[in-house]
C-alpha cells in the first residue's frame, strides 16, 4: 500500500513539473485558427464525431466544447486568424454551410446569436477588418477586378463600396488607420504595390501612394515576392510601412501620406530576407534581415532606430553574417530588444540589445552550425518569442533539417533559457490568461510554469541556500534533522541527481534553469525549487 501511494505522489510530482495539461483530445483531428473574444478561445475544432465546426473554451478542459456546427457537411471554418474581427462587442468569423463554402457568420458568444451575415461570398474572402463602424472585406473577381465591402452585421447594412481597377495576385495588406480602411494591392500588368483608403464612401475610396516595389522579405499565404510592401504598424494615429528603400507613414489622408526616411541604401539594391518593426517609447525599430545564398557571398543583420517625433533615424545594431542561421521577431522584454544573431560557433543565439546603451548580451544558443537546411532560408523557418505570462516568454524555434521546431522557455526574472521538449513540434501556439496554449498530436494543450506552484511547499524546517547557484547548493534544517534521500528533477520530470545521506548537492555539472527537488527528512518528503545558473 506504501508503495502504491508513493508511486501515485510520484506521478503526480511529474504532472506537475511537466507544468502542462491536456485541454482536449481531437484525435485524429486538430484544433486550430484560435481567436480570443470575451475571455473565451474560439477555434476551428476536427474530430471524427463532428467533422471542423467552430469550437469554444474558456481555458480549462470542463469548458471546451463544440459552440456552433454551421455546416452539416463538416466542410470548413475560416481562418479565424485573420478571417475573424470584432465589432460592437460581437465576434464575426468566415464558415461554410449547405449552400456556400464560406459566408461571414457573427455571434454574441451565445448560440442563439450565432448567426449568417452574408449570403454571396462562396469563400472569396480571408480577412476581415474592423475600421470605425463598420467590417471591410475584399472580393477579387473573376475578372481579376477588385471590390471594396463593408458591412455593420446586418443584411441592409452589407454593402459594395467600390469596384477598382484589375490587381494581380490577392491584397497583402488589410489594416486601418483613425478608422479608416487601409489597403496594399498589386495592380495587374506590375511588379509594384499600392496602398488605398476607404472611408466606406466610393468617392473616399483612393489610392493614396503611387506604385512602389518592396524589398522581396513579404509574405502572404507563404508566397513572396519584391513586390509586397512591409513592417506596416500603427502607431499615435498614424500606419508605417516600408518599400525596399524608403519608410512612409498616413494617417489616412493622402496630403499626410509620405515619405520619412531612408531605410535601405538606393545604390546597393535593398533587397532582405526577412525584417520586422516593433513600436518603443516613440520610436520605430526595424530589422532588416539579408541571408548569404547564390547572389549574396555574405549577409547581414541591421536594425535602425527611427523617431517618430522628429523623423531621425539612426542605425543601433549590424551584424556581418556568412553561415546560415535563423532570424527572429523582434520583442521587448525590459529594456532591451531580444532578436536572434549568428554567433561566433556559427550556430543561432538568442541575444538582447539594450535600448539605453545599445550593448548586445548573450542570452542563450537555439541551434548549433548546421542544425539547419539552407534551402529552408528564409521562408516560415523563423524564430518567433511569444510572451505568455509577467516574465516568461516561448521561444519557437526554427525548423531545422530533421523538420523538428524545438521549444524553448525564458525566464526574464532568472535570466534563464531552457529547450522544454513537451514544448517541441507545437503548433499555433498563443497566449491566453498567463498561459501558453497550443496544438500538438492532435490536441489542444495548455502550459504554464506557475501550474506547479501550488505543489512547491513552503515548509521552513529546510533550506536551501545559495539559490541560485552555479556550483553546490547546501541544505541546512532547523534542528539539524539528517537529510535521508534527496531527488532531483529537471523541468520535464527526468531525474538527474539521487543521493542519500548528505545535505550538499553538485549541480555544477547541469545546465542553466530550474530543477525541482525532492528531500526527505525525518521519513517526510518536502518539496523545493533550485535554480542552476
Amino acid at each position: 500500500m506504501k508503495t502504491k501511494l508513493l508511486l501515485i505522489l510520484f506521478a503526480l510530482f511529474i504532472s506537475k513539473v511537466n507544468a502542462q495539461q491536456l485541454i482536449y483530445d481531437f484525435s485524429p483531428g486538430n484544433a486550430q485558427f484560435f481567436k480570443k473574444f470575451d475571455q473565451k478561445i474560439y477555434f476551428q475544432g476536427y474530430d471524427t464525431n463532428n467533422g471542423r465546426a467552430l469550437w469554444q473554451s474558456d481555458g480549462t478542459a470542463d469548458n471546451t466544447f463544440l459552440f456552433k456546427d454551421t455546416d452539416s457537411r463538416n466542410d470548413y471554418i475560416g481562418t479565424i486568424g485573420t478571417g475573424s474581427a470584432i465589432l460592437n462587442n460581437t465576434f464575426y468569423f468566415i464558415a461554410s454551410d449547405e449552400n456556400s463554402a464560406g459566408e461571414i457568420w457573427k455571434t454574441d458568444g451565445t448560440d442563439a446569436g450565432t448567426v449568417k451575415v452574408t449570403n454571396f461570398i462562396n469563400e472569396r474572402v480571408t480577412t476581415l477588418t474592423t475600421a470605425g463602424n463598420s467590417i471591410y472585406f475584399l472580393i477579387k473577381k473573376e475578372d481579376d477586378k477588385l471590390e471594396v465591402w463593408k458591412t455593420d452585421g446586418t443584411d441592409s447594412g452589407t454593402v459594395l463600396v467600390k469596384e477598382i481597377s484589375s490587381i494581380w495576385n490577392t491584397p497583402t495588406f488589410e489594416g486601418q488607420c483613425n478608422n479608416i480602411f487601409i489597403f496594399s494591392i498589386q495592380p495587374a500588368n506590375t511588379s509594384d504595390s499600392r496602398v488605398w483608403r476607404s472611408d466606406g464612401t466610393s468617392a473616399g475610396t483612393f489610392p493614396v501612394t503611387e506604385q512602389m516595389d518592396g524589398n522581396g522579405s513579404g509574405l502572404v499565404g507563404g508566397s513572396g515576392g519584391t513586390s509586397i510592401l512591409t513592417q506596416f504598424i500603427e502607431y499615435n494615429n498614424k500606419l508605417y510601412f516600408a518599400s525596399r528603400h524608403f519608410l512612409f507613414e498616413t494617417d489616412g489622408t493622402l496630403e499626410n501620406t509620405k515619405k520619412v526616411a531612408t531605410v535601405r541604401n538606393p545604390s546597393v539594391g535593398g533587397l532582405v530576407h526577412y525584417d520586422d518593426v516593433i513600436a518603443v517609447d516613440g520610436n520605430l525599430y526595424l530589422m532588416f534581415v539579408s541571408l548569404k545564398n547564390f547572389t549574396n557571398s555574405t549577409g547581414s543583420i541591421e536594425i535602425l532606430k527611427f523617431s517618430t517625433i522628429n523623423n531621425s533615424i539612426v542605425q543601433v545594431y549590424k551584424q556581418q553574417i556568412d553561415k546560415y542561421f535563423s532570424a527572429s521577431n523582434l520583442t521587448k522584454i525590459g529594456n532591451s530588444l531580444v532578436f536572434t544573431i549568428s554567433n561566433a560557433t556559427e550556430g543561432t543565439e538568442l541575444v538582447s540589445l539594450n535600448l539605453a546603451n545599445n550593448v548586445v548580451s548573450n542570452l542563450g544558443e537555439l541551434a548549433v552550425l548546421n542544425d539547419l537546411d539552407e534551402f529552408q532560408i528564409p521562408f516560415n523557418t523563423q524564430v518567433s518569442t511569444l510572451k505568455f505570462n509577467e516574465n516568461q516568454y516561448f521561444i519557437h524555434g526554427a525548423i531545422d533539417k530533421d523538420d523538428n521546431r524545438k521549444g524553448w522557455i525564458y525566464d526574464s526574472n532568472l535570466k534563464t533559457l531552457e529547450n522544454i521538449p513537451n514544448l517541441d513540434n507545437i503548433r499555433l501556439p498563443f497566449e491566453f490568461n498567463n498561459y501558453l496554449y497550443y496544438s500538438k498530436d492532435d490536441k489542444f494543450w495548455k502550459y504554464g510554469n506557475n501550474l506547479n506552484t501550488e505543489f512547491f511547499t513552503k515548509d521552513s524546517r529546510l533550506t536551501i541556500y545559495p539559490n541560485p547557484s552555479s556550483n553546490y547548493v547546501k541544505i541546512t534544517t532547523i534542528n539539524n534533522e539528517s537529510v535521508q534521500n534527496v531527488q532531483v528533477f529537471d523541468i520535464n520530470g527526468k531525474l538527474v541527481i539521487s543521493k542519500s545521506n548528505s545535505n550538499e548537492i553538485n549541480i555544477s555539472y547541469l545546465n542553466a534553469g530550474t530543477y525541482f527537488a525532492k528531500i526527505q527528512i525525518d521519513g517526510k518528503w518536502i518539496n523545493k525549487k533550485i535554480i542552476k545558473t
